[in-house]
């Protein structure tokens, strides 16, 4: 008999769980001894919103950028994140839909423009560069 252990992140599905901003840093559980000459902060960029309204992000890249600070003073840590506001997430909250195409999520025009608006004029489908991918 084969015994099988889940991993601890439950599968791929875990990295693409939206999260929600913290408003305050909040104390990290440490396990274990800080060094004494460790101190100061480390900022890491990921994606944390993978949907918008009633439409999903289909791919790693396409979720809204997030930044994980967490800052070390003496033997105490904290933890904060943060939206990344950049023009497709203020965008994509005010209209409650995904409004720029990303790498793998095609965004679709919206449906309450005049339907024959769409052909005066050469339509350029446009990708936004995420500000999760690069630093």
């Amino acid at each position: 008999m084969v015994s099988r252990v889940e991993h601890p992140a439950a599968g791929y599905r875990k990295i693409f769980e939206t999260v929600e901003e913290l408003n305050e840093p909040i104390p990290a559980e440490i396990t274990g001894v800080i060094p004494s000459w460790l101190s100061g902060s480390l900022l890491r960029m990921g994606p944390g919103l993978f949907e918008v309204g009633d439409e999903p992000f289909h791919h790693l890249f396409d979720g809204q950028a997030l930044m994980h600070k967490f800052d070390l003073k003496g033997d105490q840590v904290t933890y904060f994140r943060k939206f990344i506001k950049t023009d497709a997430y203020v965008r994509a909250m005010t209209e409650n839909r995904v409004v720029i195409t990303e790498f793998g999520t095609v965004a679709y025009p919206d449906p309450c423009k005049n339907v024959f608006s769409r052909y005066g004029r050469r339509q350029v489908v446009r990708c936004h560069l995420n500000c999760q991918l690069r630093v």
